[in-house]
């Protein structure tokens, strides 16, 4: 039995040894474990980059044949801080916990491209984040997308008298404008009213003199706080600019 395994193994190490078939790009090394692995010690990154070169990835194939049409979804190859393939990828994909093998972080990447998301990825094209101008990283982390976490109270805090849904201060969920007039406690005739008798002809850009839900007074220019217009702009969008 000893002897049947043993002729098996130096015949067909890949049925003996592989955990699995290799993806199809590999195929032709099926029966050439050592392209890859050194015994004992799994696959080193140098025989990795022995054939895909971290400066061509995306640019010229592995037989040295330039891309022509260059896939910009790998470019981020050539900025990664340090070397670790198998982070990411997974040779013998039908293999048990392979999945759970791969997983690309964000901390691969040089500190000055972690948050240049756009080089990586298209935007997203909803409703929500086509009004917002800001940096991802003001809801977003390079931990996980989800869940998102926006600062609210950063631009203007919802107190207990502001507890409303998107929609009332952000018509059709365009986060890039706002109005104050989406509740019958700001109905514009009885704003217009209340601002006639101080001679303030000016009703729209809100925040441009409230400042936050306690601010009753208001006090147009000067200085802002942190309480600023959406997406940190010092004046805040109105209904109408």
């Amino acid at each position: 039995m000893l002897a049947i395994v043993l002729t098996v193994a130096l015949r067909h190490p890949q049925a003996a040894l592989s955990p699995a078939a290799l993806m199809p790009a590999h195929a032709e090394l099926e029966r050439d474990c050592l392209a890859c692995h050194r015994l004992g010690r799994g696959v080193p990154d140098a025989r990795c980059v022995k054939c895909h070169e971290i400066a061509r990835v995306g640019l010229f194939t592995t037989k040295g044949e330039r891309i022509s049409k260059p896939d910009l979804k790998v470019s981020f190859h050539q900025r990664l801080k340090e070397t670790r393939c198998l982070a990411c990828h997974v040779e013998h994909p039908g293999s048990k916990g392979a999945e759970a093998h791969a997983g690309f972080t964000h901390d691969m990447l040089a500190p000055g491209d972690r948050d240049d998301c756009a080089s990586c990825h298209a935007a997203p094209g909803d409703a929500l984040h086509r009004g917002v101008t800001g940096p991802c990283s003001t809801c977003h982390t390079t931990t996980r997308w989800k869940p998102a976490a926006f600062d609210h109270a950063k631009y203007w805090p919802l107190d207990r008298d502001h507890s409303a849904t998107c929609v009332t201060c952000h018509p059709g969920n365009a986060f890039g404008r706002y109005t104050c007039y989406g509740c019958h406690e700001h109905s514009r005739a009885r704003v217009q009213r209340q601002h006639e008798e101080e001679n303030i002809p000016n009703l729209d850009g809100c925040v441009r003199c409230h400042r936050s839900p306690r601010d009753r007074e208001g006090h147009e220019g000067g200085e802002r706080g942190e309480g600023s217009g959406e997406g940190g702009r010092p004046e805040g969008r109105g209904e109408n600019d």
